[in-house]
């Protein structure tokens, strides 16, 4: 039913065959069915996510390619609720960004744990600009103005930019040539 522009708890109970009073007393509300598939979906995402292995930043490098494996498997779907996200609701949005930017900041926080990353660098602001441009990027694709790898290179690329100049000196040149070389392709797919 979340492919389902009027999706509400009327027709949940309908399909389900009880009556409203039942559905409201189940969960409460429609954001709370949407809630619990954001959930869901973050679980799903976490799971895939700790699986890839590797440091900090090598995770946060993962997190767009991962999310972009999901939206190839089921397009309909991930538009959806990316649909839901932006309909003006903020207690939905709030609802799928908020844990999202918990996962950035744990990811920027083991960065510093494992030291690459900066003791001075603000890791709640950098949480938040991240989410806001991922969810940016998410959005493009949903309309169809940028594929998966479109996304996946933009998305790499400003992450590597914002975390040169937070990191540790060596892990900073990394930083700065995994930069360039997505800078290259971006140039490359842009022609």
């Amino acid at each position: 039913m979340i492919y389902d522009d009027n999706f509400s708890m009327r027709k949940l109970a309908d399909s389900a065959g009880v009556s409203v009073v039942t559905a409201y007393s189940l969960f409460g509300s429609r954001q709370n069915i949407v809630a619990s598939v954001f959930e869901k979906d973050l679980d799903e995402f976490s799971h895939e996510l700790s699986d890839r292995g590797g440091d900090a930043i090598e995770r946060m490098f993962s997190v767009l390619p991962i999310a972009g494996e999901r939206f190839q498997s089921d397009p309909d779907y991930f538009r959806s609720m990316l649909k839901t996200i932006s309909g003006g609701d903020s207690a939905l949005t709030d609802l799928f960004m908020l844990p999202r930017m918990g996962t950035w900041r744990s990811l920027l926080e083991d960065a510093r744990a494992e030291g690459m990353l900066s003791a001075s660098a603000n890791v709640e602001a950098l949480a938040k600009a991240i989410i806001h441009f991922t969810v940016g990027l998410f959005q493009e694709w949903r309309h169809g103005r940028a594929s998966v790898e479109q996304m996946c290179l933009e998305g790499n690329y400003v992450l590597a930019l914002l975390l040169v100049p937070i990191t540790a000196p060596a892990r900073s040149s990394q930083l700065y040539a995994t930069s360039q070389r997505l800078a290259d392709k971006l140039s490359r797919s842009h022609s």
